[in-house]
Formats: C-alpha cells, structure tokens, sequence
C-alpha cells in the first residue's frame, strides 16, 4: 500500500470512528430500494445463458430496474445468426405491441391536459368510429353475416382497457370468420365481435388511440411521441424507422418451422407503419426507461411527464368484473393462445393487471401490470416488490411454449434473487 493510500485510508477510518456514536438513520417511510447482488446476477446469466445455449431461444436480452436505476442487465446469444453476431444491450428490437403501452401513456397524457374525457364516444373526434354495428350470426356456407347496432358508442375508456368490440382476426376466430365471409381485410371496418364495455377482446384499439392523440394533439402520431415521450425519457434508439445509420443493431427476427426455429434477414431498411397500437422499435435500456417512469408514478430523473393519478389509474382495474379472456389463435404459426393469467386477471388503462400469485409466490405479485410484444416482447411491473423489468426475444409464435418459458423463468430468477 502506498503512503498515500494509507494517508487516505487514515482519514477515512478516523472519520468513520468519530461518527460511530451518531449513526445517520434513513429517513422515515423510505424504505430501501431493491437490487440484485453479483452471485445473483449470475444465477439469472446463468439462467438465460442455457435458454440461449439449449436452443429454446436464439437471443435474450433482459433488464430489472427499481425506482433509481438498472439493477440487471445481461444480452445472450446472437443478434444475427446466420452471420455470427453477437446481440448486445443496445441491440434494436421490433417491439410490436410493446408500442401499446406508450400510446396509452401518450392518451393519458391529452386527457389530462382536459383534451377529453375518458367516457367520451371516439366518435366525437374521429366520426367514422360512430353508428358501429354488432355481428350476431355468420352464415360460412352463403358468404354472409347478420348483425345489431351496437348498444353504445365506443368510448375511449372502451378502447385503453379493449372492452370496444374490436378485435384482432389472428386472436379471434369471430373476426377471422368475419374477414372469410366478407373478403374485408381490415378489423377497424367490420363489425364488432361484442357490445362495447361487455367483454375483453385483444384488438386495434389503440390504433384508433393513435389516430385520437394525432387529431386532437394537431401532431402526427410520432412526432408527438417523439416530443412528449421519447425525448423527455432520452428513448433516442426509439422510432417507427430505424435510421440507416443503425441498422447495423437491430436484431433477426425467427419463426418456427416444422419444428425448427428459421432466421429471416434483416432487410436493408427497417421501418413500419406509424400506427399506435404496433411498430416501434427500441432497445431494452430505452423501454427501461420508460417503466422506470411508470414506476415513479410519471416522474423521471426530475420530470414529470404524467400525472401520479394517471398512472394509478393506468395500472389499476378499469373493467370491473370483466376479466381478461384466453385469446384463441386463428393462426398458430403467429401466436398461440394467450395471456397467462386469463380468467382472473383484469385490464387497466393499457396494461394487464395480475389477480394473485398465490399458485406461484415467485411470479410477480397482485396488482402488477404488464403487456408484450407479437414477437415475444414482453415486461411486467411490479408494485410489491418495486421493480420494473423487460425480456427481449424475437421469435415466432408469439407465447411459444419457449418463449414462455425463458420468460417466466427470467421472473423466477428475478424475483428469487432479489433483495433490500
């Protein structure tokens, strides 16, 4: 040891003795924040590092964060396979619907700044959503269906929660039956499949949220949550189109084929359509950022960027005793059925909210919220434990049997290893 080190050390212990008699204590009611030690950091690598090494998946990318910060952060397997390239933490993923979430946060946002009001009918902004009808019967033999007019007006309330009636063909066979009979591709223009605020049926209601936040922001949908979200949060690897400049990071997409998990290349531009309910790509420390937000009740590093009843309101049950229905797939190479959790959860205000964990204590606690992505996205927050985290993968069928897997298990390793 050098004699300025011993010098320094001298100091630091006489400074430490002389305070020993008048321990500083932690302020009342702030207890300590949660975190993940070295050993248990390596019990969650060594966790996903055999998901990636097994095959279940070709590449995860995980974050945990409390209210102050990361608190976990791992990247496993290869960003491109075909060509050998390692993923990283910064390394760009379709989010898909993960784009809900922040569409949601975004209507919030405008409600609040008394644009409307949650029981408004959407067609008082947007008129063609008015005079919507309800289908009662398809008759698959004569091409044809009959339907009702529907008992209300959608409200957007109706479209946050996805209680409107939409929804999507590839999760609803009703839809799927309606688009077979009437050669009419598109979910936003045939009839409902349910009386709004009766039922809950995954759909393109936020879609219609993001044609709402553009008409009464004056704001095309991403420069609005470019200005309002994504700057204020520093999500600058955030955007319906990648530019060229990084390509080079985002991430292969696989689907599953006659068994086998197949690599389609990343083409040379990537970009979607500007939608609210799907299209955004991110990063894992970018969307991180965004749940650390929700976890300080719309306050991030200093700013608030929503208010904390919002947000209570967002993560609380907005459906009453409606509960999130089992989503049938029309469609199994995309997606099988889902969510985990159907039959006893509800829905808040753009996020599923989780009924109990009594069947398993190290899955996230009653009261969290969570949502994901087609291509196997998906976070939760917990509440409870006061964390945030996120599991990136980029595989299809959306809820495969292995993507479930690695994701529940990532939330066991999380949840088992952390500590205050």
């Amino acid at each position: 040891m050098t004699k300025a080190v011993l010098s320094l050390t001298l100091v630091v212990s006489l400074f430490v003795l002389s305070c020993a008699s008048e321990p500083v204590a932690e302020p009342a009611g702030e207890p300590t924040l949660p975190g993940i030690s070295a050993e248990g950091a390596a019990e969650i690598d060594a966790f996903l590092g055999s998901a990636v090494a097994t095959g279940q998946v070709p590449k995860a990318v995980a974050m945990v964060a409390n209210r102050e910060g990361v608190v976990y952060a791992g990247a496993f397997g290869k960003k491109d396979v075909a060509n050998d390239i390692d993923v990283q933490l910064n390394s760009i993923f379709n989010m898909a619907s993960m784009t809900k979430p922040i569409t949601s946060v975004a209507t919030m946002m405008l409600f609040e700044e008394g644009a409307f009001a949650l029981d408004d009918p959407v067609s008082t902004y947007l008129p063609d959503m008015a005079d919507r009808d309800v289908v009662t019967s398809i008759d698959e033999s004569a091409g044809t269906f009959e339907t009702e007019p529907a008992a209300s007006d959608i409200t957007i309330r109706q479209l946050l929660t996805h209680a409107s009636g939409l929804a999507y063909a590839f999760s609803n066979p009703t839809m799927q039956r309606l688009i077979d009979v009437s050669g009419v591709d598109d979910t936003l223009r045939l009839p409902l499949v349910s009386h709004p605020g009766t039922m809950w049926n995954y759909s393109a209601s936020t879609a219609v949220l993001g044609r709402l936040v553009a008409e009464v922001s004056g704001m095309p949908l991403d420069a609005f949550l470019k200005a309002r979200i994504f700057d204020p949060l520093g999500m600058d690897d955030t955007s319906y189109s990648v530019p060229a400049e990084k390509t080079g990071r985002v991430v292969t997409i696989h689907s599953l084929v006659d068994g086998e998990l197949v690599e389609a290349p990343t083409p040379d531009a990537v970009e979607s359509a500007v939608r609210g309910d799907g299209g955004l790509h991110s990063t894992a420390p970018n969307y991180i950022r965004f749940l650390r937000m929700l976890l300080n009740k719309g306050v991030f590093e200093g700013r608030r960027l929503l208010s904390a009843a919002s947000v209570d309101a967002m993560i609380a049950n907005q459906i009453g005793s409606i509960s999130v229905d089992t989503q049938r797939t029309t469609n199994p190479a995309r997606s099988s059925d889902f969510p985990i959790g159907a039959g006893a959860d509800t829905f808040g205000l753009g996020f599923q909210i989780t009924a109990s964990n009594a069947a398993n204590p190290d899955l996230r606690a009653a009261g969290s919220y969570s949502w994901g992505g087609i291509f196997n996205t998906h976070f939760w927050g917990d509440p409870e434990r006061d964390i945030v985290a996120v599991i990136l993968m980029q595989q299809l069928p959306f809820y495969s049997d292995d993507a479930m897997a690695v994701y529940q298990g990532f939330e066991t390793e999380v949840n088992r290893n952390l500590a205050r």
